[in-house]
């Protein structure tokens, strides 16, 4: 009902011949924040949850001064192994490093490549795994490098490597 509300005014608009950026400015400013309030308030009556909404509550809570989930987590798990570390967004960063990098007790190794990060769409960002991996290097941590690949041949790798090379003199020329 509040969709077709709005889909109304907007053809309505539209029709009356304005300018598409008073449109564009108009939608920004006035009607999206309304339409996403009455969506999260939606989720709320509906008992409905996303899974970025899952992350961010736990990332609140856990960054909480005394948090009992922190706590309860802390005294669950000593050790973090994360594989695939490439693909963690910022949030998820900070629930990790709440737990596993606040005392000697807990320890935290993660495993990524940041040639493979290919789920930003969802929010995942290489410079968070750059920025963790500092930090659990500054803080107690040592970095390996697999050396020995039994999933690709020489020719693949080579190629690889020499394709993200040209990508990254590329992208530094450009700038």
């Amino acid at each position: 009902e509040l969709i077709n509300k709005y889909s109304d005014m907007f053809v309505k608009m539209v029709d009356e011949d304005k300018k598409i950026n008073q449109l564009k400015q108009y939608l920004f400013q006035t009607q999206i924040p309304e339409i996403y309030k009455a969506w999260i308030q939606y989720k709320k009556d509906n008992k409905f949850q996303s899974f970025d909404d899952m992350i961010r509550n736990v990332r609140e809570e856990v960054c909480k001064e005394n948090s009992q989930l922190k706590e309860a987590l802390k005294k669950k798990y000593t050790y973090a192994i994360i594989d695939e570390f490439q693909d963690t967004n910022q949030k998820q960063w900070d629930i990790f490093k709440r737990i596993f990098m606040e005392d000697e007790d807990h320890s935290i190794c993660v495993v990524g490549d940041p040639k493979q990060s290919i789920y930003a769409f969802q929010g995942a960002d290489v410079t968070v795994y750059k920025k963790a991996q500092k930090e659990i290097l500054d803080q107690k941590g040592e970095k390996f490098q697999l050396k020995k690949n039994y999933r690709s041949t020489n020719e693949i790798i080579n190629f690889c490597n020499d394709f993200f090379n040209i990508i990254l003199i590329s992208i530094h020329t450009n700038n």
